[in-house]
């Protein structure tokens, strides 16, 4: 009999937490739209750096398509094989470009190096890519190409 009393004593001892909870408080709420808003403000922020960064390597990438086409023209010489610049690119004037030719770091070696820029319409240059190739001095294949013409006559 002691047993049963010591059993029923703990039995009646719990407390009952309120299991027919109806709803939720106003501080979940806010505490919900907070990390929502939070989240938000963070995603935003990645999808405005990702869109910058995109419009920044298009720009990149067509400066130096740009460039490497008066590079190859200079080398084919449909471009004079002299230093010019900048001039307007002929499909869109917000692009220039320039030509820089020096002698380069041994005897019959020439150093060109084309660039290409973008202005802002407020005329701040905002993008420029510089291109530089070695290639040896076209006076010496004209000079070679007289001589041999010469000793053949």
């Amino acid at each position: 009999m002691f047993r049963s009393r010591a059993l029923s004593t703990h039995n009646t001892t719990q407390t009952s937490l309120p299991s027919d909870r109806h709803g939720i408080s106003l501080l979940e709420i806010v505490l919900a739209l907070g990390i929502f808003l939070g989240t938000f403000a963070v995603i935003s922020q990645i999808i405005n750096t990702g869109a910058r960064a995109a419009m920044q390597a298009q720009a990149e990438n067509e400066a130096t398509l740009r460039a490497e086409r008066i590079l190859n023209e200079v080398l084919a010489g449909a471009l004079p094989f002299a230093s010019a610049g900048p001039v307007p690119f002929d499909d869109d004037a917000r692009w220039t470009w320039a030509v820089d030719i020096t002698s380069g770091p041994h005897p019959d070696l020439q150093q060109i190096q084309v660039s290409a820029s973008r202005q802002r319409k407020d005329g701040v240059t905002d993008m420029t890519i510089a291109l530089t190739r070695y290639t040896r001095d076209p006076q010496l294949y004209l000079d070679a190409a007289a001589t041999a013409t010469t000793t053949v006559e």
